[in-house]
């Protein structure tokens, strides 16, 4: 996706406006790289997307989700047919939004010849795999407007999160009287638009007149700074230029909160969100899963955790957050396996026929922000103490790193998923098949397949949690990645701010906010 720099280049006018009193200032700490609800992947851009375009269901504070352009749903008793009734809303433009537009939208994700690339999403509903996979006809997938106030969608098997799912960014329309998506003229159907945008600099939000719901979206605008340093972003914030610092749209350590005078008590918000290092298990060494583990096992869990935790997040001990099941993950792990390390890496190297010596260079790539800098170095010191390997490290910015992990463009690297909504497959989902985009190491396996398809098919809910466990077991015997830390990020919000809610995901819910100063 080369998108951002274009999309940047059509706004680039001043964002120095007075601020009113009705207006929210908050901060990104990367520019979004689209504005298409069909190709959005990362948490930035979704996050805007989720401001400008309003589906079938929105997002409200824990694991719930709430009507919005649905004004009722029927569902069929075997769980598999959907009936949205839509309520009568209009695009920012004043054409009315209807039931052909969701059709026309959720298809153009499924095409066969550049499928978005949370495609995997819609997979739920009946043959929209098998179409994005050339196996069945268009007319074939389970998306159907029986009239333009109505949305029949036919799923594969009983989906217990699909509500979830439609609020999710790949799930909202974009208007089918719009012959493509037009970043030059962006029309959206959700509680604000885009007034103004600045490459590196602002995006500035009005609210939007034809919003459905306009008469409850008490803010006049939202003020959003690009700033990619967090010391800068809370310099602003103690200086009442930011009403909001923090969470994951622009991430700060606690380590950055010490350096300086806090007038506001900073929140802790867990997050459905980890950073892992993940390994191309089709790249020697990695190819082998000896040399997987050793890597996994060099790492000295104590010193790991104390440094992680200094700097706020939450260290891991399994692969997924633990929300997730429900459990609770222990304070701190005490034993070593450092001597396992070495030898499962003698074993790895022997397995390849290969010598230390012979390996090519290996580089950890990661994601420039100053915790994952400092999770590279650890991780650097650590290998070489433990295994006697030069590892280089090497940063990129958030979309460079993408596109690497997308194309399986490296060895080794520092990643981080956020889940679209509050079950485990979501995550789990992306490993069944080494085609899915966000399948970073390029892994699958027939058994760890075979137990989520049993799992999509299993209605009773205690047996379904117990396949996903056997999938995540699976996952992490294979060492296909590790989780290093579970997100937990400090928030800052000014007094002034009122009605502010986080999802299960850890996402803000900033629309239905006020000021009141």
């Amino acid at each position: 996706m080369i998108y951002y720099l274009l999309i940047f280049s059509l706004f680039l006018t001043s964002c120095s406006k007075p601020v009113s009193s009705n207006t929210l200032r908050i901060a990104f700490n990367a520019n979004p790289t689209t504005l298409n609800p069909r190709e959005a992947s990362d948490f930035t851009s979704s996050s805007l997307i989720c401001l400008l375009f309003e589906g079938l269901t929105r997002c409200k504070e824990g694991s719930q989700v709430q009507l919005g352009l649905a004004q009722k749903v029927d569902i069929s008793p075997d769980g598999k047919i959907y009936t949205f009734h839509l309520r009568k809303s209009f695009w920012s433009d004043g054409y009315p939004v209807t039931a052909y537009d969701f059709e026309s939208s959720w298809k153009s994700a499924l095409n066969p010849q550049k499928p978005s690339i949370c495609a995997y999403l819609l997979y739920p509903i009946k043959n929209a795999e098998d179409y994005v996979k050339r196996r069945c006809p268009l007319e074939e997938v389970g998306i159907r407007a029986l009239n333009a106030q109505t949305l029949q969608v036919t799923l594969e098997e009983n989906t217990p999160y699909f509500l979830e799912l439609t609020a999710f960014p790949l799930y909202l329309p974009t208007p089918s009287h719009q012959n493509h998506f037009s970043l030059e003229n962006i029309i959206g159907n959700g509680p604000f638009q885009i007034e103004e945008m600045t490459l590196n600099h602002s995006i500035v939000l009005k609210k939007n007149k034809h919003f459905w719901d306009a008469h409850s979206i008490r803010l006049q605008s939202i003020h959003i700074h690009i700033i990619s340093d967090e010391m800068t972003a809370l310099q602003l914030f103690e200086n009442q230029e930011l009403d909001i610092v923090g969470s994951s749209l622009s991430p700060i350590s606690v380590e950055s909160l010490q350096n300086i005078e806090q007038s506001h008590p900073p929140l802790f918000t867990p997050m459905l969100a980890s950073t892992f290092c993940t390994f191309n298990t089709e790249s020697i060494p990695f190819s082998n899963l000896s040399i997987r583990k050793a890597f996994q096992k060099a790492l000295d869990e104590k010193s790991l955790s104390l440094a992680i935790t200094q700097m706020g997040p939450l260290p891991a001990h399994s692969l997924l957050p633990p929300a997730f099941f429900n459990s609770i993950e222990p304070s701190e792990k005490q034993e070593s396996h450092r001597q396992e390390a070495k030898e499962l890496f003698s074993q790895g190297l022997s397995e390849l026929n290969l010598s230390i010596d012979d390996l090519e260079p290996i580089t950890l790539y990661y994601k420039a922000n100053s915790i994952d800098k400092k999770i590279a170095q650890m991780l650097q010191q650590e290998w070489k103490e433990c295994l006697g390997i030069e590892i280089q490290i090497k940063q990129f910015d958030s979309k460079s790193l993408l596109q690497h992990l997308h194309q399986k463009n490296y060895k080794i690297a520092l990643a981080s998923w956020i889940a679209q909504f509050n079950d485990p497959i979501n995550i789990l989902e992306r490993f069944k098949d080494k085609t899915n985009p966000k399948n970073y190491p390029n892994w699958e396996d027939l058994s760890y397949a075979a137990t989520l398809n049993m799992a999509a098919k299993t209605v009773d809910a205690p047996t379904r949690d117990s396949l996903l466990k056997k999938a995540r077991n699976i996952l992490e015997e294979n060492v296909p990645l590790f989780s290093i830390y579970h997100w937990q990020s400090p928030l800052l919000i000014h007094p002034r701010v009122k009605n502010l809610n986080t999802n299960a995901t850890g996402a803000l819910l900033i629309e239905y906010c006020y000021i009141e100063d």
